[in-house]
């Protein structure tokens, strides 16, 4: 995961588009991301696109787990966001915020849950 200094030194690969001012925590205890709209200073609406949001790559390590499930809390989360918006793989998530709308009273959160693997050593390989 990041820390909130590498993530708040991130620039945007984007021209243009709503500049929302969002916060992205990363909870490393519950294994948590938080995007966080409180910072906005008017509601608005993600445009039209074939992706506006978020993609963030897990470094893989030996102490790491594999990503194995995303989901969103719901009862945590204030916008209209559904698992339609989210794909992962084992090493990557994707958020497409596209078209959803926010104010400053809007919150995400999404749960990953991690599974160990043993790492396959060069004995174990299959032929």
């Amino acid at each position: 995961m990041f820390s909130s200094e590498q993530v708040a030194s991130l620039g945007s690969p984007c021209a243009s588009g709503p500049a929302p001012a969002l916060e992205v925590l990363f909870d490393t205890d519950t294994h948590s991301i938080l995007i966080d709209f409180s910072q906005v200073s008017q509601g608005d609406r993600f445009p039209p696109a074939d992706f506006d949001g978020y993609m963030f790559d897990i470094v893989l390590e030996e102490a790491n787990g594999i990503l194995y499930a995303v989901t969103i809390d719901q009862e945590a989360s204030s916008v209209d966001f559904d698992g339609s918006d989210i794909e992962f793989g084992d090493a990557y998530i994707e958020m497409n915020f596209e078209g959803v709308a926010y104010d400053e009273g809007s919150l995400v959160k999404i749960d990953l849950v991690f599974v160990r693997a043993s790492p396959i050593r060069s004995d174990e390989a299959p032929e």
